[in-house]
């Protein structure tokens, strides 16, 4: 996916250490609007799921990365079958040490049962 921002803890040093970078799925913007995040990406909608009072939206990236996606339903005219721009903000992002995810395991294969 190419190099990412996050906002950083004053004064960490995060040179060698092994990250996961998380950012919320609500937090992640569509379309135009994310051309205006310090990190945006291209990436294609793979499956939506509509919840009633939200939508969700998995996307693939560039190299297999899987991206959830919140919206509101009236947000969901931002989707665009095919290949959409996503953003958010450094502020937004999280560098996680040690994720408490086991190694090796797609969490979304867990929660969706894929």
């Amino acid at each position: 996916m190419g190099e990412l921002k996050a906002a950083a803890d004053e004064g960490e040093d995060y040179s060698g250490r092994k990250l996961a970078y998380g950012v919320r799925p609500e937090a992640v913007v569509l379309g135009d609007d994310a051309l205006q995040c310090e990190n945006h990406v291209k990436a294609k909608e793979v499956t939506t799921y509509y919840f009633g009072n939200s939508v969700e939206c998995l996307f693939e990236a560039q190299g297999g990365t899987t991206l959830r996606v919140n919206v509101a339903p009236e947000g969901a005219t931002l989707l665009a079958r095919g290949e959409s721009t996503l953003g958010w903000h450094a502020r937004d992002a999280i560098l996680i040490e040690k994720p408490s995810v086991i190694e090796g395991l797609n969490i979304e294969e867990v929660i969706y049962g894929k």
